[in-house]
C-alpha cells in the first residue's frame, strides 16, 4: 500500500504503509473509514506530512470520536511546526494516555488516503 496525492506540495515520494489486522482494525474500517497501520507505516506518514489519527488500543471505534472522545488526530505540518519528532509526539502522548485500561498507542489513516 501506498500514499495517494492528498495535498498538492506534500511529500508522499515512496512512502509505503503496512496495514494490521485485528477486532480493533476491523470496526475502525467498517464504522469510520480508518484503516490501522503499524508505527513504522505511521512515522513514515509523518514524515510524508500525511495526517493520521492515534488511539489507545484498548478502545471500541465509538469512542475514538464519541463517548469518551480517546483518539487524537495528528496533523504532522502543525507538529513539526512546534519543533516536534515523531518520537517526541509519540511519548507525549503515550506519558498522558497509555495505561493498563485502554491499551497501548495504535495508528489509524483515512482509507481515502492510501492505495
Amino acid at each position: 500500500m501506498s500514499v495517494k496525492d492528498w495535498r498538492p506540495g506534500t511529500k508522499k515520494d515512496d512512502v509505503r504503509i503496512r496495514r494490521v489486522g485485528g477486532a480493533q482494525a476491523q470496526m475502525a474500517l467498517k464504522d469510520l473509514g480508518l484503516v490501522k497501520v503499524d508505527t513504522a507505516s505511521a512515522e513514515s506518514l509523518f514524515e510524508a506530512d500525511v495526517p493520521f489519527v492515534i488511539a489507545p488500543s484498548k478502545v471500541n471505534s465509538f469512542h475514538f470520536f464519541g463517548g469518551w472522545n480517546l483518539a487524537a488526530r495528528v496533523d504532522p505540518i502543525r507538529t513539526k511546526k512546534d519543533d516536534w519528532t515523531f518520537r517526541q509526539m509519540l511519548n507525549n502522548w503515550k506519558y498522558y494516555n497509555e495505561d493498563s485500561e485502554t491499551g497501548k498507542a495504535t495508528f489509524f489513516v483515512e482509507r481515502s488516503l492510501i492505495t
